[in-house]
């Protein structure tokens, strides 16, 4: 199980599936244990298909698993299923985290375009762009039914920087060994090129419907993206945002027993 939203779970995903000891889900993010999105009525016979069969440690991707509260009961459903779980949590500094989840939303349609994210972060209460950055409020949900060494802590520079040692890491929190070729980590996932925006996502929506009953042709759905240009966050609303987050980051150096170069 792998970590936050927009901290880099597209990459390690693709890295781990490249071990030999390792099989990946085949879709990155089923959300079977969220009750999100659609797979949440698939029975466990569906879940076990997307690995491969075989004597492998096998891994999925998420990110819908730390959206608390807005998605509850995460750790619950996985506990009845799978006991023995192990959790890799990647954190990426929480404001980068923030403003990135926001544009993602943007892109989707999901929220206004806007030239800062100000607005969108003032309300601290209720706010999934601010919840999903706390990041030990996350894991407090899941110690309910795990212990503290079934968790390990992975951060999203040490991810782009040295890939390879954060797979050492990881092998030895799994109890594995196996070796990757270096030309993986020259591999770089999801990662954007000329971005575009959704104006309007039911139009967007029924677009692609006609698309795939073959009314119109296919790509009428992506010329209706516009150009983007990435919203900023002022310095007043990265420092406030960092004030209200600074308990949770105190308690979250505490439990990894590091910290993670983040300004407090």
């Amino acid at each position: 199980m792998i970590g936050a939203m927009k901290s880099g779970t597209s990459s390690l995903h693709y890295y781990l599936d490249q071990h030999p000891k390792i099989s990946m889900s085949t879709i990155k993010e089923p959300n079977y244990f969220s009750k999100f999105r659609t797979p949440f009525h698939k029975n466990i016979s569906w879940y076990k298909s997307l690995f491969e069969e075989g004597d492998f440690v096998k891994g999925e991707s998420s990110t819908a698993y730390t959206k608390y509260p807005h998605i509850s009961g995460v750790p619950r459903r996985i506990f009845r299923k799978c006991p023995d779980a192990k959790f890799i949590y990647l954190l990426r500094h929480p404001i980068d985290r923030t403003v990135s989840h926001i544009i993602h939303d943007m892109l989707e349609g999901l929220a206004p375009q806007l030239n800062f994210v100000d607005g969108l972060i003032r309300q601290k209460e209720n706010n999934i762009y601010v919840d999903c950055s706390r990041y030990m409020m996350q894991i407090d949900q899941y110690l309910n039914y795990f212990p503290k060494d079934r968790f390990l802590l992975v951060s999203h520079f040490d991810l782009k920087t040295n890939p390879a040692l954060v797979v050492n890491q990881v092998q030895e929190f799994l109890g594995i060994e196996g070796d990757l070729n270096s030309e993986v980590f020259h591999q770089k996932k999801n990662v954007s090129g000329e971005r575009t925006i959704i104006e309007d996502r039911a139009l967007y929506k029924l677009t692609l419907k006609q698309e795939k009953r073959g009314e119109i042709p296919i790509g009428t759905a992506e010329k209706l993206r516009k150009p983007f240009v990435a919203p900023g966050i002022t310095e007043v609303a990265a420092v406030d945002l960092m004030d209200d987050l600074k308990p949770d980051i105190e308690r979250l150096y505490e439990f990894a027993g590091r910290d993670f170069d983040w300004t407090v």
